[in-house]
């Protein structure tokens, strides 16, 4: 598999700089669009402002929402509701004397569905954009988080951005539009909310056959389905990996620039479908790509997705994959049926991004996330998010959270949850991360990775007397990856470490993974037994 880690732009983009400097030297002297009020919250005395206090009307001059946005319990709500949300704790922040209490903004319940806007705001990388927040603080939570995953605040300033519940605030958002982004912030707590998106990039369908096929002289293997009715076509996730490639699509003049990234994995054709380990070294259901033949892995056709008869049978599509016969790439066990019941072939090209955190040159930290569900879409990235040295927390947290699967399409559950994968910590061209947290995930049949970790250093001595905090796996619950379900790697020329990483995964998430998980030692590269780590 070619592993797509989304790069978040390593800048805020002009009109973004220009925003944040304008709201800084106005901090002091603008007032906020709503004042907000002591509470206590959690155990400790916040200042907080709710959502419904952003909602238009006419005796309120709060932004205007456009059309196509809808809320069902709940204030309306959209970008610009939450760009001036924002706007007022960057004041809050700025403020004289406001540094020793946190700033809270609460979403009510309600499912806000802003997928009419398909792109962001011209100052922002995401639909809530906290860019530049970052009071000084000794940190978020109660230290014993990390080892408890008991979320409670310590009393000291940070945002928190809290809705009412994974079960009861709702956030849908555009296919590929970023919910949640941030560049240059610490001390950011984001709760109680499931954010959705689309899933147009995943489809699956029944086996019907295979078949052979020459290009340039060369026999590849084909395969035909009966794609799920209502999920998306193989055409249309084909148009999708063209479309990624810009302005050459799939043309032959972007060959050198295509990723062939459009992939298949054979899972059960059951109420809930589980991913089938391999039997034998031949027959390994590995992550085989389809659609653009070549040689090792490089592109040299281009061969759509066809319909063979599509007057008797329009959901009926043939598609040829993109390695040679005597690779094997389609294995015929899995393309025969299990117990009388032909399997489910799922396919995914990566094409979602639901949150990223992007201070891979600053190096933030403290960036929490609690009791979230993701459906759709997971793949988040905290790129330069790591401990402090000095006492002041963990560096990027996600607690208490689940990656699911959505809702059936007419009857049939979805064999994947997301389009791309889970979580990324570092990315494996940037520096060493440590002091990093997960504790008490959730996540069936991610699109890619469930978790990954890139250059993690923790554990090792600064050569200053101490060591890097240790960055953990704990309490998760991890099944059914169309990749890997744990990732470690490291680049050595990157993280300066060699050896296996220092990433502490604990004895109940390793025993989930190697029972209930993938564990696939067949599968060179995607075993998880326990956890997969990679050297660069």
């Amino acid at each position: 598999m070619r592993h797509n880690t989304y790069r978040l732009m390593s800048r805020v983009g002009l009109a973004g700089i220009a925003s944040l400097i304008v709201a800084s030297a106005s901090a002091k002297t603008a007032a906020p669009l709503a004042q907000c009020q002591p509470v206590n919250f959690g155990g400790a005395t916040v200042c907080a402002v709710d959502m419904s206090r952003y909602t238009h009307s006419a005796s309120v001059a709060m932004p205007v929402c456009p059309s196509g946005v809808t809320s069902t319990g709940g204030p309306l709500l959209c970008e610009q509701s939450f760009a001036a949300a924002l706007t007022d704790a960057r004041r809050y922040f700025a403020a004289a004397g406001s540094a020793s209490r946190s700033y809270l903004i609460t979403i009510p319940s309600g499912a806000y569905d802003l997928s009419s806007q398909g792109t962001v705001l011209p100052a922002s990388q995401g639909v809530i954009d906290v860019s530049g927040i970052a009071p000084a603080s000794s940190g978020c939570l109660d230290a014993a988080a990390a080892a408890t995953g008991t979320v409670t605040l310590s009393g000291n300033p940070c945002l928190i951005i809290s809705g009412a519940g994974a079960d009861k605030t709702t956030l849908t958002t555009a296919n590929g539009v970023t919910a949640i982004y941030g560049r240059n912030v610490s001390h950011v707590l984001i709760e109680n909310m499931t954010l959705v998106q689309p899933n147009k990039s995943t489809t699956q369908g029944i086996f019907v056959g295979q078949g052979t096929q020459y290009v340039q002289g060369v026999t590849y293997p084909t395969l035909t389905l009966d794609i799920a009715p209502g999920f998306p076509t193989p055409m249309a996730l084909y148009m999708i990996n063209c479309a990624r490639n810009g302005a050459a699509g799939c043309s032959p003049s972007g060959f050198a620039t295509l990723a062939n990234d459009i992939y298949l994995r054979a899972y059960t054709n059951t109420a809930s479908p589980q991913l089938i380990p391999s039997t034998s070294a031949v027959n390994s259901n590995a992550q085989y790509a389809w659609g653009f033949p070549g040689w090792s892995g490089v592109p040299t056709m281009m061969v759509p997705p066809i319909q063979p008869d599509a007057a008797a049978f329009p959901n009926r599509w043939t598609l040829t994959s993109s390695q040679p016969l005597n690779h094997r790439a389609f294995p015929s066990y899995f393309s025969e049926t299990t117990s009388s019941v032909a399997n489910l072939i799922c396919m995914k090209v990566d094409n979602a991004q639901t949150f990223g955190f992007d201070d891979h040159a600053a190096g933030g930290t403290d960036v929490i996330m609690n009791n979230m569900v993701w459906i759709g879409a997971s793949r988040g990235v905290f790129r330069g998010i790591r401990g402090s040295l000095t006492g002041d927390g963990y560096g990027a947290q996600v607690y208490n959270s689940t990656i699911r699967r959505g809702p059936a399409v007419r009857g049939q559950l979805p064999c994947l949850s997301t389009q791309s994968g889970g979580m990324e910590f570092g990315s494996p061209t940037d520096p060493p991360i440590y002091g990093n947290i997960v504790f008490g995930l959730t996540a069936e049949a991610t699109g890619d990775d469930s978790i990954a970790m890139f250059n993690d250093i923790g554990g090792a001595p600064t050569g200053r007397g101490g060591t890097y905090p240790q960055s953990v796996i704990a309490q998760s619950s991890i099944g059914n990856s169309f990749a890997r379900d744990i990732l470690l790697t490291n680049a050595q020329q990157y993280s300066g470490m060699a050896g296996n990483s220092r990433v502490a995964v604990d004895a109940f998430t390793q025993s989930h993974i190697a029972e209930a998980g993938h564990c696939d030692p067949l599968v060179l590269g995607n075993g998880n037994c326990p956890v997969t780590y990679v050297t660069y």
